[in-house]
């Protein structure tokens, strides 16, 4: 085992994510002090010893999520913004895109990396898009639920993407939806809900859920 350096002295660091590859790990941070600071730490596992880098955001850090490739890096936060990092460099991919609605709490690049799926909320309303990171456009119709979507999963193939809500507000029922993302020839992407039942949140390898009714909730 390897010991990862400390990021930074006066610094207080959570929600730890590594890349599927294995060489990079990710850590959003917030300097402790009068003035407040929002960044995210990048370490290269394959050279522990290397002083991590500091990659600064607007505001508090909600999630952090590398691409499958891991070449790319997004955060977003409360600033309702997601920026997508090259890792190598540390640059910026592209410039950054905002939604409207609320607070970036999750993120989630498809598996060819060319789309993020976004969790946005606003007090106990939210809203899921799939986004072209690199045009910082929404390439699909909001889904908007009065209460907090939550769990964001492709499937494999990427024409599928899962998530979670609860039933109500004050309800411990839990729903999962299915939305296929099926873009028409020459236009942008389209999701269409297949299902508001319970499914599961592991998917196999053709795509298809491993426990779906689509006709009964449970």
């Amino acid at each position: 085992s390897k010991e990862v350096p400390p990021a930074q002295a006066k610094a207080s660091a959570s929600m730890p994510r590594t890349s599927k590859d294995g060489r990079g790990l990710a850590a959003a941070a917030a300097g402790v002090g009068q003035a407040f600071k929002a960044f995210a730490v990048l370490w290269d596992l394959e050279s522990p010893t290397t002083p991590p880098r500091t990659i600064p955001h607007p505001d508090t850090i909600l999630d952090i999520q590398f691409s499958a490739d891991g070449k790319r890096m997004a955060i977003s936060g409360v600033d309702q913004g997601v920026q997508v990092w090259n890792t190598e460099a540390a640059t910026k991919a592209a410039r950054a895109f905002y939604d409207p609605f609320g607070s970036v709490n999750s993120l989630l690049f498809s598996p060819d990396s060319r789309s993020i799926a976004t969790i946005s909320t606003d007090n106990t309303n939210s809203v899921v898009r799939v986004w072209d990171w690199q045009e910082a456009l929404p390439i699909s119709q909001p889904f908007q639920y009065p209460t907090i979507a939550s769990g964001l999963l492709f499937s494999h193939d990427g024409h599928k993407l899962i998530f979670s809500r609860p039933t109500a507000a004050d309800s411990s029922g839990l729903l999962f939806l299915q939305v296929e993302i099926s873009p028409p020839a020459g236009l942008g992407i389209d999701l269409v809900a297949l299902t508001e039942s319970a499914t599961a949140l592991r998917v196999s390898k053709d795509g298809i859920p491993l426990i779906c009714d689509p006709f009964e909730s449970w």
